[in-house]
C-alpha cells in the first residue's frame, strides 16, 4: 500500500492516497485468486471457483467503486445497457 500511496501522493495530497492505496490494495487475495484461476483453472475445483467468485463479489466491487470517487473516475451506477449480448434476452 506504502508503494501505491507514495506514487499518488502528488496528485492526490497524502492522506487521500493513504486512502485510495488502502481500497486498491485491500483486496488483493481476491485479486490473487482471479489471477490464479485464469493461469491455472485445472488446479480448482468447481466449488473452490464457486467460492472465489463470491468472495470477490462481495468484498471488491466496493473498494473498486471508492477507489473510483477518490480519483474522480468515471464509474456509472449501471452496467450499459447491451441487449444484444445478454444472454438472458
Amino acid at each position: 500500500m506504502s508503494v501505491i500511496s507514495e506514487a499518488l501522493t502528488e496528485e492526490y495530497g497524502a492522506k487521500r492516497a493513504a486512502d485510495i492505496s488502502f481500497h486498491m490494495a485491500d483486496w488483493n487475495s481476491d485479486a490473487a485468486f482471479v489471477v490464479a484461476v485464469h493461469l491455472f483453472p485445472e488446479r480448482f475445483t468447481p466449488e473452490e471457483i464457486e467460492a472465489g467468485v463470491g468472495l470477490f463479489l462481495i468484498h471488491a466491487p466496493n473498494h473498486i467503486r471508492e477507489a473510483c470517487r477518490l480519483t474522480g473516475t468515471y464509474v456509472w451506477e449501471n452496467f450499459p445497457d447491451d441487449d444484444e449480448n445478454d444472454p438472458a434476452k
